[in-house]
């Protein structure tokens, strides 16, 4: 699959909202393959991938799109994925209405709420060295164990501690959507480290993992280095 190496877009959030502005939230989204088909005519094709850079930039300055970066996804079905700071989802279909991958349903938009914290997203990063990481996918498995606080605890606390030992810088619960790569989904996480076989290893420890209550799914993802960060590195 060919990869589109889009720049990586940042904004960093301002440090407090005017009264009366709605507190933004975190969105998790992927731009996914549409029904359109591409330009044939190289000249228009140029022009439709420069409405999306374009809109891209504006999202920037509009304080909405924190982090971008295309993926392998094996699929062919997931192109890449953003990451939005906004005051509601119904915020969405302004955000990318002058893109025209999206107008023409070349691209489509899917996305979900994120409980992460938008900080830890560095705005003060090279955009143009753009390097590997790490997407994690963690879905609902097969298992049917009953689950109770404290095993939510050793979940959470376990995948708090591969920030120090496997690179991973962000994650966190990811609220249901309707949106069909959202189905099942439970969290998505971020890694730094690009060792997919340490990162599957390490995450078939995780009690939920063995208990077949959650699945791992590992995706090539391509950002600007630095991009994100974890705990230890928050200012």
């Amino acid at each position: 699959m060919k990869l589109i190496l889009f720049p990586l877009l940042l904004l960093a959030c301002s440090a407090g909202l005017p009264l009366g502005q709605p507190e933004k939230k975190v969105f998790f989204m992927f731009f996914v393959k549409g029904q359109g088909a591409p330009p044939t005519d190289p000249k228009e094709a140029e022009a439709v991938a420069k409405t999306h850079f374009s809109n891209m930039g504006a999202q920037v300055e509009r304080a909405r799109l924190v982090a971008a970066g295309p993926l392998k996804d094996p699929t062919e079905v997931r192109r890449g994925i953003t990451v939005l700071t906004l005051s509601s989802r119904g915020e969405l279909a302004d955000t990318f209405k002058g893109d025209e991958f999206v107008k023409r349903d070349i691209m489509r938009v899917e996305a979900a709420e994120w409980k992460v914290d938008a900080k830890r997203f560095n705005p003060k990063v090279d955009a143009s060295t753009i390097v590997e990481h790490r997407l994690v996918l963690l879905k609902d498995g097969p298992g049917k164990s009953p689950v109770n606080e404290e095993m939510r605890k050793a979940h959470r606390a376990y995948l708090d501690s591969l920030e120090q030992t496997h690179g991973l810088a962000v994650w966190g619960e990811v609220l249901p959507s309707d949106d069909k790569s959202f189905q099942g989904l439970r969290s998505a996480m971020i890694f730094t480290s690009t060792d997919t076989s340490a990162i599957e290893r390490a995450l078939a420890a995780d009690l939920f993992v063995q208990r077949g209550l959650l699945t791992v799914e590992v995706i090539p993802l391509w950002m600007s280095k630095g991009v994100v960060r974890g705990r230890s590195s928050l200012p």
